[in-house]
């Protein structure tokens, strides 16, 4: 395929606004999945992806929420509602460091955390 005079003939040719929106169009899992294949699409998915939603994952969504949110800094939205509650304050502080895009954070049934999720929210 030709675009603006390149042939592009590999993923990696795509240039990364057309990869950040086909990623964008395909289900809520597929941004995690997409990062861990190749080193480039996680560089082109965590510099440009604002909105995640991990609601699926049913076990160890803290240890994923911590390894993910330092790369995925541009968030504006993240939601994070869980069927148990799994979530602790050191992942919501983590959130707050790195995050500091994020305008929409759902946090529903982390009935795990305290008020030092919320100050750390606040002093974001």
């Amino acid at each position: 395929m030709k675009m603006n005079d390149v042939w592009i003939t590999e993923w990696k040719d795509l240039p990364v606004e057309l990869f950040l929106r086909i990623v964008s169009l395909l289900d809520d899992r597929m941004p995690t999945v997409a990062s861990g294949v190749r080193s480039g699409w996680r560089d082109a998915i965590c510099f440009g992806l604002t909105r995640l939603r991990l609601s699926g994952c049913s076990k160890n969504m803290n240890n994923l929420v911590l390894s993910l949110a330092p790369k995925f800094t541009k968030l504006q939205t993240l939601i994070l509602r869980q069927a148990n509650p799994q979530l602790e304050d050191n992942t919501v502080e983590t959130i707050s460091e790195f995050c500091h895009d994020l305008q929409d954070l759902d946090l529903s049934k982390s009935f795990k955390l305290s008020d030092c999720s919320l100050s750390a929210l606040t002093m974001a």
